[in-house]
């Protein structure tokens, strides 16, 4: 799981959009940056959407740092 505020703007808490075009990219509507969610989060620039840890346990999924 990934935390959608773009990290280049996290004062104005803009978020990323997920790309529908089935790449596994999300991109912010304000500088354009691409972010490879296969790829840890990270940019070409070298920018990476802050990243949590996930488990699934049954019908529940657990977010955590």
């Amino acid at each position: 799981a990934f935390d959608a505020t773009c990290p280049q703007h996290t004062k104005d808490c803009v978020s990323v959009e997920l790309n529908g075009n089935g790449t596994g990219t999300a991109s912010c509507p304000r500088c354009g940056t691409v972010y490879y969610l296969m790829n840890n989060g990270y940019s070409t620039d070298g920018h990476q959407l802050k990243q949590y840890r996930v488990s699934v346990n049954g019908d529940y999924v657990h977010v955590y740092n």
